[in-house]
């Protein structure tokens, strides 16, 4: 009897201890909850900045203490940079602390606002790789990461992302990794996937990033040129940390993806060569401040471009080499028929091409073995070059002569020659973007016989001048058209049975 009373006793202790921790737990959190423990928190939260040499303002704490924290208006200050964030909001989870690893179930922050107080940007990196790294006694998890409107400037231009992901710390910063999703507020197609993972040990750091770009819109302020264009990216990298911060650029790279046509282009003018759906692919190695491109290639439906190349600092190619294959030039335009292989190199300033057209038909008119070279330089996007060529074509070979003049869009041909046993041709012409020739030149025949290639039936012959005019007109629609004019004088000709001294014929031709 006695026994079973002490176990009764028993009971009710063990009930009422239940009880007794519960109700101090719940006055706990209810002391958290007043206005005089939060401020308590954020003179706390204030004080141990202080100690670490930030400057830290917090306007106001609320929240579900300790579980939930929600901050209004903080800012923090370094002697280097000032971050302005208008709401942050976080939630723990406490038994993770026993591990010693402070671990959000979610960290939000938006409106922030990152400025720059001092130009020691460059000093800093210098001096990173003489810090102990970053290294606390705590691990940091953000499973649920979530910065929202985050206010960046590049040379002035403002520029606002949203971040979304997660990230972790491990303990004495033996390892930092993050999987984040990047995007512009203004321009919600495109965005950047990106994983980085960052050693102690060695130094190194790991990262794989998809890019998609749906306009160059999103490029925006870094790319300010007026071509339009899409593309994927996938990017695989491998760097040293210590040399990144020094500007030493140590890193190697593997990048490949796709360009695609834009669709109702509402910006910019297009770019043909990044209007065609393509694939590429290219590695990358630096060394110092040289990027160096290897077994680069781009491919699409109508040729295929193999590249490597060594990128300056100031983006320029010291060295470079490009091969470009064009199997069905029937592709490029109905009119032409056959194929091309091009090998091009560029040495700092000065380049040589070299060309060699296979099978090369022009509707009617049959070139065999066109080949031939451009030789110049290239500066400041201005490419200046002379052309030399020969072939044989309409049973008599030639041999082509111009300079060449590439600058803002147009190709300029001046002093364009083609010499052959019965013509001479010379001409000053440009083509435009949109593939309209703008020009005049003059042609001398000493005799028909290259014409009687064309029309065998044809009883023709005498001497003839043709002066040319090459002209763009604009139709009811606005859609702009090719013309040419001709102007042909002939002497002692004969056609047929006719025969006469002097013809003048004045020729014009839309759309030809």
């Amino acid at each position: 009897m006695k026994k079973n009373k002490n176990k009764h006793k028993k009971y009710h202790f063990i009930i009422w201890s239940i009880v007794t921790i519960f109700i101090a737990i719940l006055i706990f959190f209810a002391a958290l909850q007043t206005p005089q423990v939060k401020e308590r928190i954020k003179s706390s939260l204030i004080t141990y900045a202080k100690k670490n040499n930030i400057e830290l303002k917090i306007e106001k704490i609320s929240g579900s203490l300790p579980f939930e924290y929600n901050l209004k208006n903080v800012s923090l200050q370094t002697k280097d940079q000032k971050i302005d964030i208008q709401d942050v909001v976080f939630r723990l989870r406490l038994l993770s602390l026993i591990k010693k690893e402070l671990n959000f179930s979610l960290f939000y922050a938006n409106e922030i606002k990152i400025k720059d107080l001092k130009d020691q940007k460059t000093q800093r990196l210098k001096n990173f790789d003489s810090t102990n790294w970053i290294s606390y006694p705590i691990a940091l998890n953000f499973n649920n990461l979530k910065l929202n409107n985050f206010h960046l400037s590049y040379k002035g231009a403002p520029l606002t992302l949203n971040i979304q992901g997660k990230a972790k710390y491990y303990k004495f910063g033996r390892k930092i990794k993050s999987v984040l999703k990047i995007k512009r507020s203004d321009v919600k197609q495109s965005y950047l996937d990106i994983a980085i993972r960052a050693y102690k040990k060695n130094r190194l750091l790991k990262s794989k990033a998809y890019l998609s770009i749906a306009s160059a819109e999103a490029l925006d302020p870094f790319y300010l040129q007026d071509l339009d264009f899409a593309f994927d990216l996938n990017l695989d990298l491998e760097a040293n940390i210590d040399s990144l911060f020094k500007g030493e650029k140590n890193y190697f790279a593997k990048a490949n993806g796709n360009i695609f046509k834009i669709q109702n282009r509402q910006t910019k003018k297009p770019y043909l060569l990044l209007d065609i759906p393509s694939e590429f692919s290219f590695d990358i190695a630096t060394f110092k401040t040289d990027l160096k491109i290897s077994k680069g290639f781009l491919k699409n439906d109508i040729f295929r471009a193999y590249f490597d190349g060594t990128l300056k600092n100031d983006l320029s190619f010291e060295k470079s080499n490009l091969i470009l294959r064009v199997d069905e030039l029937t592709k490029i335009n109905t009119n032409l028929y056959g194929s091309l292989i091009a090998k091009s190199t560029l040495d700092k300033k000065e380049f040589l091409t070299e060309f060699n057209f296979k099978d090369l038909r022009i509707k009617d008119i049959h070139l065999i073995d066109l080949k031939g070279n451009i030789k110049g330089s290239y500066v400041d996007n201005i490419l200046i070059g002379k052309l030399q060529s020969d072939g044989f074509a309409l049973n008599q070979g030639f041999n082509i002569l111009s300079d060449i003049k590439y600058e803002t869009s147009l190709l300029n041909f001046s002093n364009f020659q083609i010499f052959s046993p019965s013509s001479k041709l010379f001409s000053n012409f440009k083509i435009t973007p949109n593939f309209k020739i703008l020009g005049n030149g003059k042609i001398h025949f000493s005799d028909f016989s290259q014409i009687q290639v064309l029309f065998p039936t044809l009883d023709i012959d005498g001497a003839s001048d043709v002066n040319f005019t090459f002209n763009q007109k604009i139709d009811e629609n606005d859609k702009s058209f090719q013309n040419i004019n001709f102007e042909i004088f002939s002497q002692n000709y004969h056609f047929k049975n006719v025969y006469g001294r002097f013809l003048d014929i004045n020729l014009d031709v839309d759309d030809p």
